[in-house]
């Protein structure tokens, strides 16, 4: 089959959660893909190190101007662009969604989800509806029922799945047999995120604090529950701040489809306990109390009718059991939230966007 070419723009430098989030691997079985990282024309570029792909059919391609972006556009005459940015972030982004629509070329926005409660969520809507202008696509991909966006329009919406949906339908991971049982954290790099630097924000959490507070939280749950502790690292981490606890990289799915319990902050990992069904404990410190993220955290817990387990207090077992999460149909809903729009099907995202760009060319 010859193949056809997919043009993603990406607002962010190229790393392994963009190419998830934009379904790389899938849509590079049957299509040749173009990746154009424009986050230098953005100011967004905060690394220099470029990401080596072994995939004959994906290139990638660091713009520094928009005449650039637009003269590569028209050049390269793509069947499809993927637009990955929030278009409203700012000027330059609208412009950049201006420069786009401008070529004529058919354009597909993948819309991801994140948690919102159903009181943000209607206000959301209400406000988008009323008071924003639209933004037009050839196609929108909705890969749950509980988008947060909703000034995207088009006459044309397919239904799928979130990435993280996708991975769990594509993982062949095994249950260990006789492995030692453990609990897992999920860490989001509180400290040394760089979207910190990208938003311009401080640091939610100091190092010293937030590093004492969590391992000794950790081992006395290891030594009231005998359980093991393990902790799963963000992409962006490159410090292990968890003393004797090991820390694995790019092993997220693995360690929590063998866990037994799941601590967590807020992290967009959640989909995983969520999909194998696994206990779930959210957990908070002093400092985090005092910033936005303690809203993300509390709200995610309310939507299991639990509370978060504050670890700069005094451990208390009690208080722990009482607030672990267990499955329930809350786990359902949440998944038809935010992690499978229930109009889709149970097949993987390329199955689904194959048959959306053949039906176009019919």
């Amino acid at each position: 089959m010859e193949h056809n070419k997919i043009v993603i723009i990406s607002w962010k430098h190229i790393d392994d959660l963009v190419l998830k989030k934009n379904y790389i691997n899938a849509i590079s079985e049957k299509y040749k893909i173009l990746i154009l990282d424009i986050s230098k024309i953005l100011n967004f570029n905060l690394s220099k190190k470029k990401i080596f792909i072994k995939n004959s059919n994906v290139e990638i391609r660091y713009l520094k101007s928009q005449d650039i972006l637009k003269k590569v556009l028209y050049k390269i005459k793509p069947q499809a662009i993927i637009l990955y940015m929030m278009e409203k972030y700012s000027l330059k982004t609208m412009k950049i969604y201006n420069l786009v629509k401008s070529t004529g070329y058919t354009m597909i926005k993948i819309l991801d989800t994140t948690f919102i409660t159903n009181k943000n969520y209607f206000k959301n809507k209400v406000m988008h509806n009323l008071f924003f202008s639209n933004i037009k696509y050839d196609y929108i991909i909705e890969v749950g029922s509980k988008k947060i966006s909703h000034f995207y329009k088009s006459s044309k919406k397919i239904y799928s799945h979130h990435y993280d949906y996708e991975s769990f339908l594509e993982n062949k991971i095994q249950k260990l047999k006789n492995n030692k049982k453990y609990a897992l954290f999920l860490d989001e790099n509180l400290i040394f995120h760089p979207d910190l630097v990208l938003n311009k924000r401080k640091k939610l959490v100091s190092n010293i604090n937030y590093k004492s507070e969590l391992i000794k939280f950790f081992e006395n749950y290891k030594k009231n529950f005998k359980l093991d502790l393990k902790i799963a690292a963000h992409p962006t981490t490159k410090i292990k701040h968890f003393g004797k606890f090991k820390l694995y990289k790019k092993k997220t799915l693995q360690l929590v489809k063998n866990a037994e319990i799941i601590f967590v902050h807020s992290s967009t990992s959640l989909s995983f306990p969520i999909l194998y069904k696994k206990k779930i404990i959210f957990i908070t410190t002093n400092e985090i109390n005092r910033t936005i993220q303690k809203k993300q955290i509390y709200d995610r817990a309310k939507f299991f009718k639990r509370e978060p387990i504050n670890i700069s207090d005094k451990f208390n077992l009690k208080k722990i059991q009482k607030n672990t999460i267990n499955y329930s149909i809350k786990y359902n809903k949440f998944i038809d939230y935010f992690l499978k729009h229930p109009k889709s099907k149970q097949k993987k995202f390329g199955d689904t966007f194959f048959h959306m760009l053949n039906n176009k060319l019919n």
